[in-house]
């Protein structure tokens, strides 16, 4: 199991994408706390579901399965797509701040899954993008926002 995305992803917690949508719909800054560099890849947690029920369904027991995205993309990428989605889903202008501080985790500056064979065992796809995935974040944080 790698980085995921979607609907119900605590916005509140250790996870970039998260904090970045909270970010982008509470204030007018995403803000990065270290150096932005660091890369990762999103799979959205229907994609996810579908692979995981794939893999109860035909995986073959002891076998390493991969479930995650293939498609990396940096942190800093990562702040910078979810303001240009929160302009275009929310019409919320954001922008993008780095503070370039170390951090525990600076030690993994990479962590993205190959998944051609899980994907090729269990005839799965990445179905949903992670434009698709951030605007499902950021629509259901707007609404939940105004609820409050």
């Amino acid at each position: 199991m790698f980085a995921f995305s979607g609907r119900y992803l605590p916005l509140d917690r250790h996870f970039a994408i998260g904090n970045f949508v909270r970010d982008a719909v509470t204030n007018s800054e995403i803000t990065i706390t270290g150096d932005g560099t660091a890369v990762r890849s999103y799979l959205d947690g229907r994609d996810m579901a579908e692979w995981l029920l794939r893999c109860c369904e035909v995986g073959e027991p002891g076998f390493p399965y991969h479930i995650g995205s293939d498609q990396p993309i940096s942190i800093l990428e990562l702040a910078e797509l979810v303001a240009t989605r929160a302009a275009e889903s929310l019409g919320r202008q954001v922008s993008v701040r780095v503070l370039g501080e170390s951090r525990y985790t600076d030690g993994v500056s990479r962590y993205v899954p190959e998944t051609t064979e899980t994907r090729r065992r269990l005839n799965v796809v990445q179905r949903i993008s992670l434009e698709e995935s951030i605007d499902a974040m950021l629509l259901d944080a707007e609404r939940v926002g105004s609820e409050s």
